[in-house]
């Protein structure tokens, strides 16, 4: 369900996989595939996906957030895309959300009226944890 204008940032996907726990921080220069259950923050200049079932908790900065499971924190993206059966709980930081019927969003959403690099952007969300703000 990924649009052709953005297979080019899902082009190197490293895969979390099913029936596997995954705590600590996840650092990626390529994009994420989650079919487990991770916590901790997370920094990936790609995309991050989470496939129905998977989880994800704890603060995350991501190109590109695509949610058809349970994502639990704080985000902050280009662009958010919850899909339908998607679970999300905290606060969306994004220029273009989508939220599909059938998804569940219990939080806030932060829209900026222009894109701005999430990485190296001294004015990443105070409420995303400092050490992602600082390698950010």
């Amino acid at each position: 369900m990924v649009a052709k204008d953005e297979t080019h940032i899902m082009a190197k996907i490293t895969t979390l996989g099913k029936g596997i726990t995954l705590i600590g921080e996840l650092h990626s220069e390529n994009s994420v595939r989650i079919e487990g259950h991770f916590e901790g923050n997370g920094l990936i200049k790609g995309a991050l996906y989470i496939i129905p079932g998977a989880f994800w908790e704890g603060s995350l900065i991501a190109d590109l957030v695509i949610v058809q499971g349970v994502l639990e924190g704080d985000v902050s993206a280009q662009r958010v895309m919850m899909l339908s059966g998607s679970i999300v709980t905290g606060t969306v930081f994004a220029p273009l959300v989508k939220i599909q019927s059938g998804a569940i969003f219990n939080g806030l959403l932060r829209m900026r009226a222009e894109r701005k690099a999430l990485f190296n952007d001294p004015a990443s969300p105070a409420a995303l944890p400092g050490n992602l703000r600082q390698i950010a």
